[in-house]
């Protein structure tokens, strides 16, 4: 019997997440763009990605996995801020979650990619 393939949203790219404080307006947004230069997807729907982050003149390092549409990323930042990003992917197109602050989980977010290119693959 052949093992099942299965899809996972597939995070290749540069991309750009805003994201939203709670009670805070669109005018308060941040933006970060997101550049995966390494990413590593499996048949069984698992993958994990490395990359960077820039945000505010600042680069970070970039970790993450997905797990059919689940992603899962961090962001560690030069000044020791680090921030845990869950979300999924959506059939509209989008990846949306939650963010914390690891080292002050009070400091929470919402997060949404920019544009809508995400799609599911089957790896090879």
């Amino acid at each position: 019997m052949e093992a099942q393939m299965a899809l996972v949203v597939d995070p290749r790219g540069d991309w750009v997440i805003r994201q939203r404080q709670p009670g805070e307006g669109p005018e308060n947004d941040v933006e970060v763009q997101i550049l995966v230069s390494l990413s590593a997807l499996s048949p069984d729907g698992t993958g994990t990605f490395q990359g960077g982050a820039k945000w505010d003149g600042r680069q970070g390092e970039l970790d993450g996995s997905v797990n059919g549409n689940r992603i899962e990323f961090t962001i560690t930042w030069p000044t020791g801020m680090k921030g845990e990003y869950r979300g999924y992917w959506y059939s509209d197109g989008y990846l949306r979650g939650h963010t914390v602050n690891v080292f002050n989980p009070a400091e929470t977010a919402e997060w949404w990619t920019a544009t809508n290119n995400f799609r599911q693959i089957q790896p090879d």
